[in-house]
């Protein structure tokens, strides 16, 4: 996504330039010409700061959620995975695992292409990790 922002950068501030060269030489238009550089000058704004609304947007839906601030209670086992809330208990077979990328703190493990859960080490209650890690490297192939 990077890219495409680099892209979409370069291209408005190659109309701002122009919008500005063209509003400096016309003084009969200079106003309209300036008022026309917001334009892209609001959309390479809302491009810097698209991130930041994104985590927001985010971090909002994520509120309005059932589950939101509740604890979570992984139980790992060889025969698959189960997930408790408060409010909620799931099993969850290792084959419904796609992939698992292993960090130094903790194991990011894929339920698809958009589903993940985030198993951090230092939240491990029972056990070793590399119990979990050894279980998971047993059931789930690596990640890239």
């Amino acid at each position: 996504m990077f890219a495409v922002k680099a892209i979409c950068a370069l291209g408005l501030t190659a109309i701002l330039a122009l919008v500005i060269v063209v509003s400096v030489q016309g003084t009969s238009k200079r106003a309209e010409g300036l008022l026309l550089g917001l334009i892209p000058v609001t959309f390479l704004v809302l491009l810097a700061l698209g991130p930041k609304i994104d985590y927001w947007l985010v971090k909002r839906r994520l509120r309005k959620s059932p589950f939101y601030g509740n604890e979570l209670v992984v139980t790992v086992a060889d025969s698959g995975v189960s997930l408790e809330t408060p409010k909620s208990k799931a099993e969850v077979s290792w084959s419904a695992f796609t992939k698992a990328h292993y960090v130094s703190d903790g194991i990011l493990i894929f339920l698809g292409p958009s589903q993940f859960e985030w198993w951090p080490n230092l939240r491990l209650v029972v056990g070793h990790t590399s119990e979990v890690e050894g279980l998971v490297r047993r059931h789930v192939a690596a990640g890239a």
